[in-house]
């Protein structure tokens, strides 16, 4: 559980996260891995998005129990270099969800 410095909570926190600048093959599975060590982290989502020209992407949202574990865990991972053997690589670029995500059971 990578510890961030504390800074106060922002007035637009929310539980959940919105991040951008993965990689195009990312799957859930690799987007939970990397935010599982943060306290409160529930669930990873990719939501796929028509791109530009197209192109299939995902919208990226993690899920934690309160706004202080999410903006704790976005301290520490903001800016974060996902591929860096991958020349061009994008680095994370997160910020709070204005709307959370539906749930898979909300139909």
């Amino acid at each position: 559980m990578p510890m961030a410095p504390a800074m106060p909570l922002p007035r637009d926190a929310t539980a959940t996260l919105y991040v951008e600048g993965i990689p195009d093959d990312a799957s859930e599975r690799e987007m939970a891995h990397l935010f599982r060590p943060f306290d409160g982290f529930e669930v990873a989502r990719l939501v796929p998005h028509a791109g530009r020209n197209g192109r299939k992407m995902y919208l990226c949202f993690a899920e934690f129990r309160s706004p202080g574990e999410a903006f704790a865990s976005m301290q520490v991972l903001h800016n974060y270099d996902i591929d860096p053997r991958e020349a061009g690589a994008k680095r994370l670029r997160i910020s709070f969800a204005r709307k959370p995500p539906r749930s898979r059971g909300d139909g």
